[in-house]
């Protein structure tokens, strides 16, 4: 090689390495400047903090209360889609679960604070839920006050969440005191408040004492049927006013046996009341 493409070799290895200092140092440069803007918005926004600690601490709290209410909303509505072929309200005012209409109802006269209506509870429930075009469920008051006084304050607090949010919210009311919940006053505005009632309204109507004269009514009805335990359960054919009476903790099995014997029964009758001819008049 002469000494003239040496020369031209060197230039063209300088120039070469002068274009890659050059990039790299423009690139270093870049980063510095993100690095240095980074720092400059971490310092406003450490500036913005330390200047307004109150509101920032205010919108904090405000986006943790909305998680916190919204959360409450999914487990209310949980609760009230598990009866959801309870209505909002009744025409007859009584408490019925499933369609007012039927044809056969199970009215059962229960305490919220017996064992076994409390095991028993979901039964007629699941007998409404497999046949909701022939029956319904209707709760009735019995409380055992002399045994346990908590069960008629317990019975007008469920009076008190129906009057306070309609049917579907008794329903949801009684289940969770059914479930256990809803020990002493407290715990009965908690339950209020855990599904969605106006809690204020709500103990209101408790302290009022106005549904007392209600929870007698139910205890009158029952003890004039010869109730005098806890849970009974009357299979009512509404068309003719014949009825089975079950008593105790029975099984749905033999629930919904019963009600296949009411119906047939009932058919029998009105056969026979059909196929009836007029008796003729004599001559007089």
């Amino acid at each position: 090689m002469n000494k003239l493409q040496t020369q031209k070799t060197l230039s063209f290895f300088f120039i070469a390495v002068v274009l890659i200092t050059a990039a790299y140092a423009i690139d270093r440069i870049n980063e510095l400047s993100k690095e240095v803007e980074q720092l400059s918005v971490n310092s406003n926004f450490e500036y913005y903090l330390s200047n307004n600690t109150e509101a920032v601490n205010a919108h904090i709290q405000s986006r943790i209360n909305a998680y916190i209410d919204n959360e409450k909303d999914k487990r209310v509505q949980d609760k009230f889609t598990e009866y959801e072929n309870a209505s909002e309200h009744t025409v007859s005012g009584k408490h019925i679960y499933g369609n007012e209409n039927t044809r056969f109802s199970l009215v059962v006269f229960s305490d919220i604070e017996c064992p076994y209506c409390k095991k028993y509870h979901s039964t007629p429930k699941s007998v409404v839920d497999k046949y909701p075009e022939h029956v319904n469920w209707q709760y009735k008051h019995f409380p055992l006050g002399s045994q346990n006084p908590n069960a008629v304050v317990k019975a007008i607090a469920a009076e008190c969440a129906a009057e306070t949010g309609g049917n579907r919210a008794f329903w949801v009311y009684l289940q969770q005191m059914m479930d256990g919940q809803g020990q002493g006053v407290e715990g009965l505005q908690l339950i209020a408040d855990n599904v969605g009632l106006d809690t204020r309204e709500f103990v209101s109507c408790v302290k009022s004492g106005k549904h007392e004269k209600t929870i007698d009514e139910h205890i009158a009805k029952a003890k004039a049927l010869g109730v005098n335990s806890t849970p009974i359960t009357y299979l009512v054919d509404n068309h003719t006013g014949k009825n089975i009476m079950l008593r105790g903790m029975v099984a749905e099995s033999s629930v919904i046996a019963a009600l296949q014997k009411l119906k047939q029964i009932s058919d029998t009758s009105l056969n026979e009341t059909k196929n009836q001819k007029p008796a003729q008049k004599g001559n007089t």
